[in-house]
């Protein structure tokens, strides 16, 4: 699967059941389009990487804004959220938006190919998923990691509280599927949903947290 905003649209909706538009861009919005709000927020942040990456998501989270029919302010939006997400890999901003009201939170992450060291899965994974991992031929190891790492942050993200967890709060409860449901061991009864895609350029999960009507 390419990196494509309908195609990824689409995939995401059949597998979790809710409506989502996603938007990408790889370049940076112009500085012109951004409101008085918006440079406001650019002026605090340095010239590093980081301020071109936040110039590439405010760009995808305008384009996505565009598509929902709604005002291209992004001031406003903050993380974590029931509504938005957004993710930055690579030369790829990647931002989601959902027009339903039954969530509790929506999750993306994207990363883009890179090498993960086995043992760097004990920073961020409980220890069956760290079992699972290790039972795999070692080929096919750094990309599971990958995979179960952009997992790990769309639960993060897609978790009101999550200023309280780190990644390893989170259990999956079947590492080796690419969708499925994932849980805080001490709150069982509040279930996460999450599906990974794996595209051309890496890996891209999505996981939300449904409120009490799992209808959306």
């Amino acid at each position: 699967m390419h990196l494509n905003p309908d195609h990824l649209a689409r995939a995401i909706e059949n597998e979790l059941h809710i409506p989502l538009t996603v938007a990408i861009s790889s370049e940076a919005v112009v500085i012109d389009r951004l409101t008085p709000r918006e440079r406001v927020q650019l002026g605090k942040l340095p010239a590093t990487p980081r301020r071109l990456s936040w110039l590439k998501g405010r760009s995808a989270l305008k384009r996505l804004l565009a598509s929902l029919g709604q005002e291209e302010e992004t001031s406003g939006i903050s993380f974590p959220n029931p509504a938005f997400s957004l993710t930055h890999s690579g030369d790829f901003a990647v931002a989601l938006g959902t027009t339903s009201t039954r969530l509790m939170g929506l999750g993306v992450d994207f990363e883009v190919y890179r090498p993960v060291r086995s043992e760097a899965g004990r920073f961020f994974l409980v220890e069956p998923e760290q079992g699972w991992v290790m039972s795999l031929d070692a080929a096919v190891r750094t990309k599971a990691l990958l995979r179960l790492w952009t997992i790990k942050e769309a639960l993060f993200k897609s978790d009101p509280r999550n200023f309280e967890r780190w990644f390893s709060d989170y259990q999956i409860e079947s590492p080796g599927s690419a969708t499925g449901l994932a849980f805080v061991p001490s709150e069982e009864t509040r279930e996460f949903r999450y599906s990974c895609f794996e595209v051309e350029e890496g890996f891209l999960s999505v996981a939300v947290l449904p409120g009490r009507h799992n209808d959306a």
